[in-house]
């Protein structure tokens, strides 16, 4: 006597345990791949903000340069000095600009962050600003011209009485890998002109 059976046999389940099983790790790797690519493009956001808002800082600065002052102006591959004007609350109603002088550089044992000293000589203060944090290389390059007119870079200067402040100043930043993946390195890069180029010298002496 012979029926009909109803269901599956076992290798026909087993069969449809593996195609199952397959589909499920094929989706689980598109949704990490998804979930990763997500994550890495707003990490790539937030560093792309941090890096307008740091040069819009520096521009500011560099903007509101003093010709003279106390201050020597100088710069090297990972610093840039010089006098600056900021804002003094007096009296908690008026506001003054007072010269002070400000640095940025790179700090910390490994020079991971890149940083702005504000020193304030008339309050006696000094503030600490972070620029950009988790820096894996950064580079600053200076131009003048020569006698020719042909723009000359170099990786530092000093302004005296006897030489001329740069003509422009190129900042350079590649955040750190591990703030994203080995592939997706951060590279911000940044021309400014520098307003007292073109003969105007620093001389200490006339504030004294």
């Amino acid at each position: 006597m012979t029926r009909n059976q109803a269901g599956f046999t076992l290798i026909e389940t087993l069969v449809a345990i593996s195609i199952l099983s397959v589909v499920t790790i094929a989706l689980a790797g598109v949704l990490r791949t998804s979930l990763t690519v997500t994550s890495i493009g707003e990490r790539l956001t937030g560093a792309s903000d941090q890096g307008l808002v740091g040069f819009s800082r520096v521009h500011k600065d560099i903007r509101n340069m003093l010709p003279c002052s106390l201050f020597p102006v100088l710069g090297t591959p990972l610093s840039f000095q010089f006098a600056t004007v900021h804002s003094v609350v007096s009296n908690e109603t008026e506001i003054l600009n007072a010269p002070a002088k400000v640095e940025y550089t790179v700090s910390g044992q490994d020079s991971s962050a890149f940083i702005r000293i504000l020193y304030m000589p008339i309050e006696g203060k000094v503030d600490t600003t972070v620029i950009f944090d988790e820096v894996e290389a950064l580079q600053l390059e200076y131009a003048a011209r020569d006698e020719s007119g042909e723009m000359i870079w170099s990786g530092e200067f000093y302004a005296t009485q006897e030489n001329d402040i740069p003509d422009l100043l190129r900042l350079r930043v590649l955040l750190s890998a591990g703030r994203f993946t080995e592939e997706r390195n951060l590279q911000l890069d940044r021309l400014f002109r520098l307003p007292l180029a073109g003969g105007h010298r620093c001389d200490a002496s006339q504030n004294r």
